[in-house]
């Protein structure tokens, strides 16, 4: 069989999906054959379905290997072909095992729910009955938080007057400030600031979906972008100018390339750089500094023992990521 794990559940929740239990699996005491998954139900449903002993659905699954790949064979094979060609095809760099992106975006996009588990007649449920929540919304990260005495959960440089029932996380320096609501989430960083209420909480995947459309970046792009050689993130950026903080691991290499719209500048704070320019390669080290014009070709490696980290000056009429002329690059990657 192929099992999941369902919760007794402790309230008539309209955000989880419910399983129904069928009869007892003699092969496995306490579980049950599952005999229908339940889309999320209003709340008169889902006292309903308490009522008749269902479960929440966990998400959780157990499986033999060689079973999952027998059900996906028999009931949802384009995944299957999709997934071994994305690992047939894989390359490696470092730390990191890549899929083939072209092969692994030919796969559907479905659950292992909709796929296997209610095509197949092999599935069972568990019933459990730890303490558990999925997480999947912002009220749901409310309610396994410590709150105050009125309810509140705050993280972070955070003040509130007259406010309640809420969740307000702030990160960085910036002070965040509520007055006088009830039941609202405010997730302040950086770069973004969200303001809902926890009722409609569940509807940030749509906003997501809003933002791709509209491109702004935000909706992807986290600050801290990770790569092969370490990472990168922004600091400032503006008109013609952007600044970020660059760290390079042990032995790291950025790839050989050249920009068309942008200078740069290298001031090291930590460690030292080997830097091509060019035909020539130097080292800079601490509290040292060099200017990469426009046009040049130019690579970072970190020759060290310690994290190599330097603060980079991109001035130009584009510092987009796709500005990014790969000549030679030891991790596989293309221009942009």
């Amino acid at each position: 069989y192929t099992m999941t794990l369902g919760v007794e559940p402790t309230r008539p929740a309209t955000d989880y999906g419910y399983i129904r239990r069928g009869a007892a699996l003699p092969e496995a005491e306490g579980a049950f054959a599952v005999a229908r998954f339940v889309e999320k139900p209003d709340a008169e449903g889902a006292a309903a379905l308490i009522a008749d002993s269902a479960l929440w659905n966990s998400g959780y699954f157990l499986f033999r290997a060689d079973l999952m790949l027998a059900e996906l064979e028999a009931h949802a094979p384009e995944v299957l072909s999709a997934a071994r060609a994305a690992l047939d095809n894989a390359t490696t760099d470092l730390d990191f095992v890549r899929l083939d992106a072209a092969a692994f975006a030919k796969a559907p996009k479905i659950s292992i729910d909709y796929a296997v588990m209610e095509r197949t007649t092999r599935a069972g449920v568990l019933p459990v009955s730890f303490p558990w929540s999925d997480v999947g919304t912002w009220d749901a990260v409310w309610q396994v938080l410590p709150q105050d005495e009125a309810g509140n959960a705050l993280r972070g440089r955070v003040e509130v007057l007259g406010t309640t029932n809420s969740l307000v996380h702030s990160e960085g320096e910036g002070l965040t400030t509520v007055v006088g609501l009830d039941g609202v989430v405010v997730v302040a960083t950086p770069d973004a600031v969200l303001v809902t209420s926890k009722a409609q909480s569940g509807r940030v995947k749509e906003l997501v979906g809003v933002l791709r459309a509209r491109a702004h970046p935000e909706a992807d792009a986290h600050r801290r972008m990770y790569r092969p050689w370490g990472w990168y993130q922004r600091v400032d950026i503006g008109e013609r100018f952007q600044v970020k903080r660059i760290m390079v691991t042990p032995g790291g290499r950025l790839s050989l390339q050249k920009h068309h719209h942008r200078a740069e500048h290298w001031v090291v704070v930590k460690g030292t750089a080997e830097v091509t320019l060019n035909d020539d390669v130097v080292l800079v080290h601490e509290n040292e500094a060099v200017y990469l014009p426009i046009g040049s070709m130019h690579r970072l490696t970190n020759p060290g023992k310690i994290p190599l980290e330097l603060i980079e000056v991109q001035v130009g009429s584009y510092t987009g990521e796709d500005d990014i002329i790969r000549v030679e690059d030891i991790y596989g990657r293309s221009s942009g």
